[in-house]
């Protein structure tokens, strides 16, 4: 017993950092790809609009309109069009809590994910 309770608080950060770090790559790749979608389309010649609906379609519901930045839509043919999207993401464990605390404050809470694409326009 004294072994399991020297060992436990352990086991359970470690757990709890692999579920976090887990489910906060899960968002940002989702939010990568929704990014990737939205300028492919984009880049076909849409309006800024139809862009973030279609990031925002793609992001599984991680995203909204106002979290997609869309520069450079309905340019001419080789010009760059720009996708940003910003997303917190708030820890779904109290693992957050706990680092914040022994950290002092330097853990970001909620954490800022972010992706840009920059395609050609066709």
């Amino acid at each position: 017993m004294v072994e399991f309770a020297l060992v436990i608080p352990l086991f359970l950060i470690i757990v709890m950092a692999t579920v976090d770090f887990g489910w906060a790559f899960r968002s940002y790749i989702t939010t990568t790809n929704a990014a990737r979608e939205g300028a492919r389309l984009g880049v076909t010649g849409v309006n800024e609009a139809d862009i973030k609906a279609r990031v925002v379609e793609r992001s599984s519901g991680l995203l909204e309109a106002d979290d997609v930045t869309v520069t450079g839509a309905l340019g001419g043919s080789g010009d760059a069009l720009t996708v940003d999207t910003t997303l917190n993401y708030t820890y779904i464990t109290p693992l957050g809590g706990l680092l914040n605390v022994i950290s002092g404050g330097t853990l970001p809470n909620p954490l800022e994910l972010g992706a840009t694409t920059v395609m050609r326009m066709e």
